[in-house]
């Protein structure tokens, strides 16, 4: 059961359905909105450590612990556990609650597991990282040049426009 296709399968699902929950709040969201996407995000997150005791159980601690991608797993589950108990209990910490939030993005990574393809495309990315990284700062240099070329011609001034009828806020100054 613990490596069984169908619980790759189903945990895969509950991946992409927590990508889509965690990016449908949006500014002004009523709070019916907000509390049953909190709640939905619960049930997952409920979900996920019941993913991770159905492989504790399947495998042993040693076994479950041995593989690198169950060591990601299950740090952000253990992880998210703590955000549940704090949430629950109300419990106020220096750490912002926020952060517990963006380390459930990192269960994007599992989908890698899942598609070899989407893995070998982020190889690819973190292999070029040094190559790209010559690419910004040349863009950043003509940025820079760009920018002074614009405040010479300018002459550090920007310049007003005469307000209109139709559009009576002056541009500046």
């Amino acid at each position: 059961m613990a490596r069984s296709e169908a619980l790759n399968r189903v945990s895969t699902a509950l991946v992409v359905l927590n990508l889509v929950l965690m990016c449908m709040p949006y500014a002004d969201q009523p709070e019916e909105y907000e509390r049953a996407i909190d709640q939905a995000e619960t049930v997952i997150s409920l979900l996920f450590i019941v993913e991770m005791a159905l492989k504790l159980l399947g495998l042993g601690c040693s076994g479950y612990w041995s593989d690198k991608w169950n060591k990601l797993d299950g740090t952000i589950v253990l992880l998210t556990s703590v955000d549940l108990v704090l949430s629950a209990t109300g419990t106020k910490v220096g750490v912002n609650v926020s952060f517990f939030r963006i380390l459930r993005v990192a269960r994007m990574f599992r989908l890698m597991r899942a598609w070899p393809a989407l893995y070998q495309v982020c190889s690819a990315l973190v292999g070029s990282l040094y190559q790209i990284s010559n690419i910004l700062i040349l863009f950043l240099m003509m940025n820079v040049i760009f920018a002074l070329l614009g405040m010479q011609r300018l002459r550090g001034k920007p310049r007003a426009r005469e307000s209109t009828p139709e559009d009576p806020r002056p541009l500046a100054g």
